[in-house]
């Protein structure tokens, strides 16, 4: 087990990415962006193969739209924002070499999107978004000489050929993965894919091109195994309809929406990595380590694809170990295995949660309510956190962060979700499932564990199986390692059991990484440290339960630093 999972061919170390010389990259970055200020002076800078300007090809985007179209951008398209560490790494990446954007599925408010966050934050501009109509978004002299332009020559050329000239000349292009509809008119007019002519032009080029996969994640809704009546209708959340796309814009733009990169892929070293693959093979290649890197960024920030919960249980109950556990206890206590399955599914419905985005972001507003008014604020790590992020690319996080207070599960949730990562399942004493926040904890993704297994067979099989199921999904765990709450502020000895668990699935093959993370959550005062007291003194710990609840109101009143 690693911190991070080894790299992929062509993808460079995250060092190689960095910044290195500031002046340097602002001087390329003019330099390509002066190549894009007008649609006249795209004109004249790129020609397709049968004379015509660029800018009156249907892909073009060009660097001006018209007045109502800068207007919503303003107003919307600033609000879903690229995170500013990829943003950084692009602009690393431009003054090294060529730049082509990869999106999965054809999308034109998508590429408009992005082509506004190009301009509004240094970046190279797209100047073609392959194979989406872009005419109407054009400026209204550009729109008359596209339509001028389809009746002097008739048809459109084949416009694929056009993605090479201007990738040649330094500047971006966007290219999609998918696309049905392209691809009928790419078989039945015998044209090229326009990846395969980007893979083309870099055999041709001295220097790297970095194809760089993006995916807007409009809402924090996850996948599901099996969709629901909107998804079939509208098309599924990985690869939505144009018509999704709108209504998932138009209803998360203001929070929830956000760009996302994925790992660059180094063109030039992933070709190299292969010298006896034609173009065909390549390509093929090429698509699905792009595909597979958009997948793992997806699950990054909405997590696994979701699967009924019926799914799930008969996944953990119908495996051969807990058959097994069943089997032994049915003839060590000589009970009908009716009953023994009975206290197996009772058993998992004590342990397993059961998560509802909803329930999440009630705890939002909750956690942002309790920082405004009990806390003087919260000091987060970035770069730290940058880096687990990286990680989660890679390996199944693994949290494991010091006990101080009941906060401490909340907080590290808040703190995900407001960066922009999959909160993790938190393993909860089973102290914690009185009502109601037993039923708030399990639907806001916590899952219960008894601080004794022993005593029973049957227990440690249905609980380490549905561990091993939680890692194979990707799922991430937060555990905290010293079992309970330290009642003195320092770290208390290490109980090594859920840990042991964990190794051992994933030395059965439940993943294929694993990535512990530790974590500390420091405050300049416990709430919990009146009953700390009392319990240092030699008061007995009083058990969680609805009227200690109400009875801890007291600790809304006050603030802890």
């Amino acid at each position: 087990m690693r911190g991070s999972a080894s790299m992929a061919n062509g993808e460079a170390s995250p060092s190689q990415w960095k910044m290195r010389g500031d002046r340097r990259e602002m001087e390329v970055q003019e330099e390509l962006n002066s190549k894009v200020e007008t649609p006249g002076e795209l004109a004249g800078h790129h020609g397709s193969p049968d004379g015509t300007s660029v800018v009156f090809h249907p892909w073009a985007m060009g660097s001006e739209f018209g007045p109502l179209l800068r207007i919503f951008m303003k107003l919307f398209f600033s609000r879903v924002r690229p995170l500013e560490s990829r943003v950084e790494e692009i602009r690393f990446l431009a003054s090294q070499g060529r730049v082509v954007y990869v999106m999965r599925s054809r999308s034109v408010m998508e590429a408009l999107l992005w082509h506004y966050q190009c301009r509004m934050n240094g970046l190279p501009v797209p100047v073609l978004a392959c194979e989406a109509r872009m005419t109407l978004f054009q400026p209204l002299g550009v729109v008359v000489g596209r339509i001028k332009g389809r009746f002097t020559r008739g048809a459109d050329p084949d416009l694929s050929k056009v993605v090479r000239e201007v990738v040649r000349s330094g500047h971006p292009v966007i290219v999609y993965l998918e696309d049905q509809n392209a691809f009928q008119d790419r078989f039945t007019k015998g044209s090229l894919d326009p990846l395969v002519e980007v893979v083309m032009l870099q055999k041709e080029l001295d220097g790297p091109m970095f194809l760089v996969p993006q995916i807007v994640v409009w809402d924090r809704a996850r996948e599901r195994v099996k969709p629901r009546l909107d998804e079939l209708l509208l098309g599924r959340r990985a690869h939505p309809s144009e018509v999704r796309v709108l209504i998932n814009f138009l209803r998360f733009y203001r929070k929830d929406s956000h760009i996302f990169h994925a790992d660059p892929i180094d063109l030039r070293t992933f070709i190299g990595s292969r010298p006896e693959a034609d173009a065909s093979r390549l390509v093929r290649d090429l698509r699905v380590e792009l595909w597979e890197r958009l997948r793992r960024e997806r699950k990054v920030v909405t997590g696994p694809v979701v699967k009924p919960r019926q799914d799930v249980w008969e996944t953990v109950l119908k495996d051969p170990r807990v058959e097994q556990a069943i089997e032994r206890r049915v003839r060590n206590k000589g009970r009908s295995p009716q009953s023994v399955r009975k206290e197996a599914y009772r058993l998992l419905k004590e342990i397993a949660a059961d998560y509802d985005p909803a329930f999440l972001r009630f705890w939002d507003w909750v956690m942002t309510w309790a920082l405004k008014h009990l806390f003087d604020g919260l000091v987060v790590d970035k770069e730290g956190l940058e880096r687990v992020r990286e990680v989660a690319r890679r390996a199944n996080l693994v949290l494991v962060p010091c006990h101080r207070s009941h906060m401490d599960y909340m907080i590290l949730g808040y703190i995900f979700y407001h960066n922009q990562l999959y909160p993790p399942l938190t393993a909860a004493g089973l102290n914690l499932a009185f009502w109601p926040m037993g039923f708030l904890f399990r639907k806001s993704g916590a899952f219960f564990i008894r601080r004794d297994f022993r005593g029973s067979v049957l227990y440690p099989s249905i609980f380490s199986r549905y561990l091993h199921y939680l890692l194979s999904e990707g799922y991430p765990i937060e555990f905290f390692i010293e079992g309970g709450r330290s009642r003195t502020g320092k770290m208390v000895m290490p109980k090594p059991g859920f840990l042991a668990m964990i190794i051992e699935a994933f030395r059965k093959g439940a993943c294929e990484d694993v990535a512990f993370v530790p974590v500390a959550i420091t405050y300049e005062k416990v709430m919990e440290e009146g009953a700390y007291l009392k319990e240092t003194e030699g008061g007995e710990k009083r058990r969680e339960n609805l009227w200690e609840l109400i009875r801890s109101g007291k600790v809304v009143r006050k603030r802890w630093g």
